[in-house]
């Protein structure tokens, strides 16, 4: 048995449970553990827990946007080996010019022989999002700042873009990436 002062669990920046406990069966605190896992529990204030039962939403999301980056520094880098090692078979890439689904072995082609260079890159911690669907499958979506060179010519832009990762054989691919051009949502902002 073990006998916890109290525990908080906060989702986001809402508490959903507050509560002093008294003696609680280890099979109970277990069963907490995986709904906070469920419920993207930020922090729970029991020592128990911080030890590594749980592992909260901010390290769980801070290794997406690390996999996220990590794709988009193989896309600055030409590094057509990382970009088709976390692409999955048959991902969804949809974006201003059109919709497709690619396979590693065609990722790999065109990051590295793709006409255009991605010279830079921000993802912007501030509006990130990432929702696990399950342990395996995550949504990341956040605003991104690029500087590439098209034609031979620099061009900075921002775009809202998002990922659905799944995690095969212990590895995180992308299985679906969106890139939407920021601005309006009518593309008045871009008639001439």
């Amino acid at each position: 048995m073990i006998a916890p002062t109290g525990i908080e669990i906060l989702v986001g920046r809402h508490r959903l449970v507050r509560n002093t406990l008294g003696t609680l069966g280890l099979s109970l605190l277990e069963n907490m553990a995986r709904w906070a896992t469920l419920l993207q529990v930020t922090r729970v204030d029991d020592e128990r827990f911080s030890q590594g039962t749980v592992m909260t939403t901010t390290s769980k999301t801070q290794e997406l946007l690390e996999h996220e980056r990590r794709f988009w520094t193989a896309m600055k880098e030409k590094d057509a080996r990382a970009a088709a090692r976390m692409t999955d078979d048959r991902c969804i890439v949809v974006g201003a010019q059109g919709v497709s689904a690619v396979d590693s072995e065609t990722m790999a082609k065109l990051t590295a022989e793709g006409e255009w260079e991605l010279e830079a890159f921000t993802v912007d911690d501030a509006t990130a999002q990432v929702r696990f669907i399950h342990d395996d499958v995550a949504i990341v979506a956040y605003k991104v700042s690029e500087r590439v060179v098209v034609d031979g010519a620099p061009l900075d832009l921002d775009a809202n873009d998002s990922s659905v990762w799944v995690r095969r054989g212990g590895e995180w691919v992308c299985a679906m990436h969106t890139e939407s051009i920021a601005g309006d949502p009518y593309g008045r902002d871009r008639r001439a």
